[in-house]
C-alpha cells in the first residue's frame, strides 16, 4: 500500500493532469441493462454466427425479441453486398440508442476483433435505415459497449485454447455464459 502510494505521487510529480480526462460535470452516468439473444444464423456464400446483444438505459425497455431475430436479415444483406467480411465466421452484435456494431473474429491472426459500426434514427428494418459509420473518426465502442467487447473477448481467448471442435464452437456461442444484467 505504501509503495503504490509512493508510486502515485512520484506519477502525479511527473506528469501534468490538469488537461487531460475532464469530464463535463453535466455528463450523468448511469446504469444500462444488457440483454443477450438466440445466435443469428447467416447463411449464404460467407457464413457466419453472430450473437446477439441490445445495450438500453436501465429505465428503458430492451429491443423487442422480433426485431432483433430480424436483425439477422440485415445483417445478411450488408454480408451479401460485401461491406462485411466475415472472416472466421463468427462474432457478436451490439445494438445500442442509435447504433449497431458487427464484430467478427479473424483476419491475419484469429485474435484481431473486425468491427464494422452503423447508426440509425429509427429501429433498422431494412439495409437502407443504416448509415455506416467510419471507426477511425467515429470509434468503434463506447465504454458500456466496451464491457460487452471485453467479456466477448476473454470468452474467444477461451475459445482458442482449446481443440476448436464444433463443442467448443457451440461452447463459444452457448448462451449460459452470456453476458446479462446491468453495467
Amino acid at each position: 500500500m505504501i509503495q503504490e502510494t509512493i508510486k502515485n505521487f512520484m506519477i502525479q510529480e511527473t506528469i501534468n493532469l490538469e488537461p487531460v480526462g475532464n469530464v463535463n460535470m453535466a455528463y450523468n452516468s448511469q446504469l444500462y441493462k444488457v440483454r443477450c439473444y438466440s445466435p443469428l444464423s447467416i447463411d449464404g456464400e460467407r457464413p457466419a454466427i453472430l450473437k446477439p446483444y441490445s445495450l438500453v438505459p436501465f429505465t428503458e425497455e430492451h429491443f423487442p425479441s422480433k426485431f432483433m431475430k430480424g436483425l439477422g436479415g440485415i445483417v445478411q444483406k450488408e454480408i451479401s453486398s460485401g461491406d462485411i467480411d466475415t472472416h472466421l465466421g463468427l462474432g457478436f452484435l451490439i445494438i445500442s440508442d442509435g447504433f449497431l456494431s458487427i464484430h467478427l473474429w479473424g483476419g491475419e491472426y484469429p485474435s484481431i476483433l473486425n468491427t464494422s459500426l452503423y447508426s440509425f434514427t429509427n429501429l433498422p428494418t431494412t439495409e437502407h435505415d443504416l448509415k455506416k459509420e467510419d471507426i477511425r473518426t467515429d470509434g468503434i465502442a463506447c465504454a458500456y459497449e466496451g464491457e460487452i467487447i471485453g467479456f466477448e473477448s476473454n470468452k474467444w481467448l477461451k475459445f482458442l485454447r482449446t481443440s476448436r471442435s464444433n463443442e467448443d464452437k457451440l461452447k463459444y456461442l452457448s448462451l449460459s455464459e452470456r453476458k446479462n444484467g446491468v453495467i
